[in-house]
């Protein structure tokens, strides 16, 4: 059996990153993005935000992506200074896990998703945030074939895959941004 986890995990780093987050943190996960999904911004804000905090005390880099989440619920719930403030730790977290460069990578994004949902100023606040923390301009380099197709969520938490922002984990699955699950190229 342990020989069948390592294949399904892939590298040690990948099971690394995997193993702090845990089947309660998932399972919370997947109950705040059904709750986003719903329009249950305050609800899901609240959940990302916890989820955040826990997990920049136990030193998970991916309480990143849960600040970013529960910065944008927070801004659709109304609550204007939450959502910056959370917007800006997760730049701030991003700093102190050296994932500037992912962010950066993800920022026009985030940005065009707010103005989308009505949040201009939010946005560049966001961007001049992301700009004075020293992220250094994206550069997209393919590295080697990719598979043709991911799915459009994660199977474990139902987060939101962006193809163009994963970090791959071999040359045919990538990791969750959000629980580090292993999530593999749909064929075809």
């Amino acid at each position: 059996m342990r020989r069948l986890r390592r294949g399904i995990l892939g590298s040690r780093r990948a099971r690394r990153i995997l193993r702090p987050l845990g089947l309660p943190a998932v399972r919370r996960l997947r109950l705040a993005h059904a709750r986003r999904e719903a329009g249950d911004y305050a609800a899901a804000a609240r959940e990302f935000h916890e989820l955040g905090v826990q997990g920049e005390a136990e030193g998970i880099p991916r309480s990143v992506q849960a600040f970013l989440l529960a910065g944008q619920s927070y801004l659709l719930a109304g609550q204007r200074q939450q959502g910056l403030d959370d917007l800006r730790h997760a730049v701030e977290g991003a700093r102190h896990f050296g994932q500037l460069d992912r962010l950066m990578a993800a920022g026009p994004r985030i940005a065009d998703e707010l103005r989308a949902a009505g949040f201009a100023s939010e946005a560049q606040t966001f961007l001049d945030s992301l700009g004075s923390a020293g992220a250094a301009p994206s550069t997209s380099a393919s590295a080697g074939p990719r598979p043709p197709r991911l799915p459009p969520k994660c199977p474990s938490c139902g987060g939101i895959v962006h193809p163009g922002e994963v970090e791959w984990a071999d040359e045919r699955s990538v990791l969750c941004d959000y629980c580090g699950s292993v999530i593999p190229g749909e064929e075809g």
